[in-house]
């Protein structure tokens, strides 16, 4: 009796720790995987694991990445995956591939070539590699139907400095950590400083990405961003980078919200902050170059939740465009915003200013603005509504005089001379309350912040502060071209916050900002200039009580 329960109590140990084994295998085996379906030719398809007969992943369309899908068992190690037309099953597979998995992965699967010769790459990551702040993971896949091998840089072309060098056909790199800022990338053959092709990589802070390059000519090439922090709960359109040569998007926001009790907004971006404390009257940066298909942009009371926006819009993207968002508000209190719009290769005369007018005020009705050029006749702006903007116009440059009407009124409730510059852009916002208004002039042709933007009121303008700001900074620059090191030299009134970033001439911030306390009197800080390419910038200088200065900066190699 004692052996029969001996042994009954054994078979059951056995059954349960073989159980458990199996269990903990299988735990241990789970992957997550998520498709991308780049054939060509290939029609909406199912993806289907070890001959199961039920589709893991259902209607993927052509140029689109699944959702993840998260604690797939691996069996022995090994999975097949294969794709099919939706719908088939899995008879006549398109393309069929085992791959081997592990723990804690996420695999890439591409499936991409032709519905003739399709091809299948599993890339993968450890769920524990991400990308330290301000840094951006990179890698990229040669799925193009050529022979040759690339070398892929971001920035300029130099010997011995792709990013990605020798890539052959079929193979895809590691991950390597670079700047979270756009850049372009240039593809070349393995050992050619002679591009074959050239994109706009918009890398974002903290995501990781993958870029695969396709085509079927070395002229045809193109190339497919996978941002491996998309996925939700439905498939993901991929979008293609945009080409070097085609301009791309740009966003900046304006806050021209008259509130006394919230003078400052924080600038948040696709959900990370831009720009801080922007000051009523002021534009923000350029944000850009973009390349995604929409944007978002929060106003957010200065250093509050960005979770709790004073507003918060989608802004659809197309290539060629800069944006303005422009934060105002009804008579009634009540926030809203206009969203302008601008062709960024319009092109302009070095005699003549492109002026466009936009009323971002609701308490004054529709209003009329008329210019009176020296020597030239008159334009008018006529009765533009509340939210409402006008085409551009050109306007000669040189001295001008600026009258206000509302409709319908003789009298102008404004006035105003400026200096107007041959080859810009602008913008003249109305905007104010009941008690104050005023015509600001947003230059879009400035990438760089613009706090307070320029005005007809003198005691405002922005020329006088940054001529102030220059007075009052002192700052220089030496050497002057510079090679490898620079020094910025500037002196502070009073100690407090000060930051420091140099811009491209398309307005890109280029390396990192340097922010730091600094007391009152002369200070030198060391310009990042040793790894950005040839060229000229703009060192600025901002102090936490609003004092700016800029200095031209020549970089040459």
């Amino acid at each position: 009796m004692a052996n029969r329960y001996t042994h009954t109590l054994l078979h059951l140990f056995l059954i349960v720790a073989t159980a458990m084994a199996a269990v903990a295998t299988a735990h241990a085996q789970k992957f997550d995987f998520r498709a991308v379906h780049l054939i060509e030719g290939a029609g909406v398809v199912d993806v289907h694991f070890n001959d199961i007969s039920t589709p893991t992943i259902q209607g993927l369309e052509s140029e689109y990445m699944s959702t993840t899908i998260p604690g797939l068992p691996a069996g022995a190690g090994t999975v097949n995956v294969k794709f099919v037309g939706t719908g088939t099953g899995l008879a006549n597979p398109i393309i069929t591939s085992d791959m081997m998995v592990a723990s804690s992965t996420e695999y890439l699967g591409i499936a991409y070539g032709t519905s003739g010769a399709p091809k299948f790459k599993a890339l993968s990551r450890l769920k524990n590699t991400v990308p330290a702040a301000g840094k951006a993971l990179l890698r990229v896949l040669h799925a193009a139907q050529l022979a040759d091998s690339f070398d892929v840089y971001l920035g300029a072309v130099a010997p011995n400095g792709a990013m990605f060098a020798n890539v052959q056909t079929d193979s895809g790199t590691a991950f390597k950590s670079v700047d979270a800022i756009a850049a372009t990338l240039t593809i070349t053959r393995n050992g050619s400083t002679q591009p074959l092709a050239q994109f706009i990589a918009p890398l974002t802070n903290l995501s990781y990405t993958t870029l695969v390059i396709t085509g079927n000519a070395a002229n045809k090439l193109k190339v497919y961003e996978i941002n491996g922090a998309l996925g939700g709960t439905a498939s993901v359109k991929i979008p293609l980078l945009q080409g070097a040569t085609t301009p791309p998007a740009f966003i900046r926001a304006v806050n021209a919200w008259p509130q006394s009790n919230v003078p400052k907004v924080d600038i948040y971006f696709d959900g990370n902050i831009r720009t801080t404390k922007l000051a009523y009257r002021s534009a923000s940066e350029r944000y850009g170059p973009l390349t995604a298909e929409e944007a978002m942009i929060s106003f957010v009371a200065a250093g509050e939740n960005p979770g709790n926006p004073l507003l918060t819009t989608k802004i659809p993207l197309r290539p060629d465009t800069g944006y303005s968002v422009v934060l105002t508000q009804f008579d009634n209190g009540g926030r809203t915003h206009l969203l302008m719009k601008r062709w960024l290769s319009m092109k302009s005369d070095p005699n003549t200013t492109k002026i466009r007018v936009a009323n971002v005020t609701d308490f004054y009705g529709p209003l009329t603005l008329v210019l009176k050029p020296v020597a030239s006749d008159t334009v008018m702006y006529d009765s533009i509504p509340f939210l409402g903007y006008t085409p551009y116009r050109d306007v000669p440059s040189g001295m001008v005089n600026l009258q206000v009407f509302r409709r319908g009124e003789g009298t102008p409730i404004y006035t105003g001379d400026l200096q107007m510059y041959g080859a810009s852009t602008v913008t003249f916002l109305a905007l104010g309350d009941a008690s104050r208004f005023n015509i600001d002039i947003l230059n879009d042709s400035v990438p760089t912040l613009q706090s307070p933007m320029r005005s007809f009121d003198p005691t405002t303008g922005v020329d006088d502060q940054l001529r102030a700001g220059g007075k009052l900074l002192r700052l220089s620059v030496v050497p002057n071209p510079a090679s490898v090191v620079a020094q910025a030299a500037f002196t502070l009134p009073v100690s407090g916050s000060v930051s420091l970033a140099l811009y491209d001439v398309m307005g890109r911030m280029v390396g990192s900002t340097i922010e730091q306390q600094m007391e009152a009197g002369a200070q030198s800080v060391l310009l990042p200039v040793g790894d950005v390419p040839a060229g000229i910038y703009s060192c600025v200088v901002r102090t936490e009580a609003g004092v700016m200065a800029t200095e031209r900066v020549v970089v040459a190699r």
